[in-house]
């Protein structure tokens, strides 16, 4: 967090993440959120909650970077005696805006603030931006997911390896994992969060892909009951 800023922006649509998390990562989530905000460096062990907490992670660092040039953009105006007036003719009086002409349309707001107190300020936004989204491009969000894991073959055999996952099942795992995203992680911020999501579904569902499974599998089906 910059210096003297007591306030930062979180986005509505975060509750399609928040809302998939057990109760007590929730709680967890919103922790590490504020420990980030106030430099507090903070650290999980949780996969589930550094997938995420991730790309909130990255929304903050970029709306800081946009704080910050705002700011050095009116130190510099200040330096040069502030913003030049609109009026450069004195003597010519300023158009009325009232009720008896048609009022110029009022801006929308862009945010909500909801303020606690005097030291906490958060805004809500809604203009986030994903590189995919199964709601609204299903085969982009597809095939965002695929260039981004076959972009990584050396992380994608180590975390093969690391489960012992059967790589002539790939094709198995492949639609079970986008059928899993579809729902559960709906929406891609960037490729960092694409792997992350893959490699949590593998943490979570190597077990029945890993060598041998299957056939341990139909040996357990064919017994006689």
């Amino acid at each position: 967090m910059a210096e003297g800023k007591k306030s930062f922006v979180l986005y509505t649509d975060l509750i399609y993440t928040v809302k998939k998390l057990p109760k007590e990562k929730q709680a967890e989530l919103f922790v590490l959120i504020l420990e980030y905000v106030n430099d507090m460096n903070p650290k999980t062990e949780d996969l589930l909650l550094e997938v995420a907490f991730e790309p909130i992670k990255r929304q903050l660092k970029r709306d800081l970077q946009k704080y910050e040039e705002r700011a050095t953009r009116s130190r510099e105006n200040g330096s040069k005696g502030g913003r030049p007036s609109k009026n450069s003719n004195p003597e010519e009086p300023k158009k009325p805006n009232g009720l008896f002409q048609n009022p110029t349309e009022p801006r929308k707001p862009d945010n909500v603030t909801v303020t606690d107190n005097d030291n906490v300020n958060v805004t809500v936004n809604n203009n986030r931006a994903f590189v995919a989204d199964v709601n609204s491009d299903p085969r982009k969000f597809r095939q965002y997911l695929f260039n981004e894991i076959i972009a990584k073959p050396i992380s994608k055999d180590q975390l093969f390896k690391r489960h012992k996952i059967d790589v002539e099942r790939r094709n198995e795992i492949w639609e079970e994992f986008i059928e899993n995203a579809s729902v559960h992680t709906p929406r891609i911020e960037d490729e960092k969060h694409a792997w992350n999501t893959f490699k949590l579904f593998i943490e979570r569902n190597g077990e029945k892909y890993r060598i041998g499974a299957e056939k341990e599998k139909r040996k357990v089906n064919s017994k006689p009951s």
